[in-house]
């Protein structure tokens, strides 16, 4: 009955979340529109590199899969932008997270709440119907409904994986005056080393040997491998277990992180 009535404490932040999302209509919709030219841009540019190579594989992926892969890896990334929690480090800078601190709620637990309340609506309202379109107008590989429901979980798992590492990232600015850069370089390095921009088998054996025991790989890349049936069932459980250890992991060093940091917190004024 205690952990029901705690969770039902974050719910408010979560559902404040979606009615923010959904609130500002033209900017969702126009963000929709931008996200789309981004996919097709990127579609187009595959296609001319298929066309240009003769080739019916490139690194072990047809054309179809490569779209394919492109599509849900693009949908994969927006799914879990909120896990990047962007607002914690201005929350920390500005000296409003001391709101948090007096209230009787865990502060990691209300940031995760209202990431996951944009998880939801960037899940239902934006990327599922849009993957559904692209399904029908051909574009896209649909693998078995047993595999939608792996691919689910692997999804849920990177999106714990994302916050959790976005989470102890926002820990530096107790520790700098400055955040704008290395968040710039913070999202480059998840982009290109999750996979969210090209395939990791694309990469040199040896690069891609030092991705593969890195957490970014089973933020998005691993989820798209999993619809795109490029793993087999060992190979599956090898990589949710890489995801289930990386969650724990990173859920720990929050803690240990939060706990150091906040004791550097210094709040000017009555």
């Amino acid at each position: 009955m205690r952990e029901k009535f705690k969770i039902r404490c974050y719910l408010p932040f979560a559902v404040s979340q979606v009615k923010i999302a959904l609130a500002y209509r033209m900017a969702f919709f126009v963000r929709i529109l931008s996200n789309l030219f981004t996919v097709m841009i990127t579609w187009y540019l595959w296609n001319a590199i298929y066309r240009s190579s003769g080739k019916l594989t490139i690194n072990g992926f047809t054309f179809e899969e490569m779209a394919t892969y492109v599509i849900v890896s693009f949908f994969v990334t927006v799914m879990l932008t909120p896990a990047q929690a962007d607002e914690i480090p201005y929350a920390i800078a500005d000296g409003s997270v001391a709101v948090s601190l007096v209230r009787p709620l865990d502060f990691c637990g209300i940031q995760l709440a209202q990431s996951l309340g944009g998880f939801f609506v960037n899940t239902l309202v934006f990327s599922a119907p849009l993957l559904y379109l692209f399904w029908a107008a051909g574009k896209l590989i649909l693998p078995a409904p047993g595999v939608v429901v792996l691919f689910l979980a692997s999804v849920g798992l990177g999106y714990l994986i994302m916050f959790y590492f976005s989470f102890c990232f926002s820990m530096l600015v107790f520790y700098t005056t400055y955040f704008f850069g290395i968040n710039m370089a913070k999202a480059v390095t998840i982009r290109l080393c999750s996979g969210a921009l090209i395939p990791l088998s694309f990469f040199p054996a040896s690069i891609e040997k030092i991705f593969s025991v890195l957490p970014f790989r089973s933020m998005v890349y691993t989820p798209v491998m999993i619809w795109l049936g490029k793993l087999d069932r060992t190979e599956m459980l090898m990589q949710f277990l890489m995801q289930l250890f990386w969650v724990a992991v990173f859920f720990v060093f929050s803690k240990i992180c939060w706990r150091a940091a906040v004791k550097r917190l210094t709040v000017l004024g009555g």
